[in-house]
C-alpha cells in the first residue's frame, strides 16, 4: 500500500498493490482476488465516507473499459474515486492495482518517493 497526502496531512490517495517479496520468497504473480479488493477498498475508504453515488452502477458495478488484456473498472463517489486496473488474459485475469483517490483534496507535490510504503495486507499466492 502506497499512501499520499494532501498538505493539511490528510490522505489524498491510496494505491493497493500486491507484494511481491516474502518470508517465502518472490512472488511475482499480481493478482489480487476480487473478494480481497472489495474488502480492502471498504477499509481504505468506507461507504460511509464515500458520499453520494455519482454514476449508475451500484455498490459494486464499475464503469469498464477493455483495452488488449487490460481492464480498467472506475466508480466515482462524491468524495472519492476508485480505479481498479487488472488484466482479462487467458492465463491469468484479475484485479492489479487499486487507486482510492480523495476528490476534494489535493496530493502535496513533493516529488517520486512522497507517501509511505507497506504492504497491503493481500496474502501470496500459494
Amino acid at each position: 500500500m502506497r499512501a499520499e497526502y494532501a498538505v493539511d496531512g490528510q490522505v489524498c490517495r491510496i494505491t493497493l498493490e500486491k507484494y511481491h517479496a516474502t518470508s517465502k520468497g518472490v512472488d511475482l504473480d499480481s493478482v489480487i482476488p476480487t473478494e480481497l479488493t472489495e474488502q480492502l477498498i471498504d477499509e481504505v475508504a468506507p461507504v460511509t465516507e464515500r458520499g453520494k453515488r455519482l454514476d449508475s452502477f451500484g455498490k459494486w458495478g464499475y464503469e469498464s473499459t477493455i483495452s488488449g488484456d487490460l481492464l480498467v473498472k472506475d466508480a466515482t463517489y462524491e468524495n472519492v474515486s476508485i480505479e481498479i486496473a487488472g488484466t482479462v488474459s487467458t492465463c491469468r485475469s484479475g484485479d492489479m492495482v487499486v487507486t482510492v483517490r480523495w476528490r476534494k483534496r489535493t496530493c502535496a507535490a513533493v516529488g517520486p518517493s512522497s507517501g509511505a510504503t507497506g504492504t497491503a495486507g493481500v496474502p501470496a499466492r500459494k
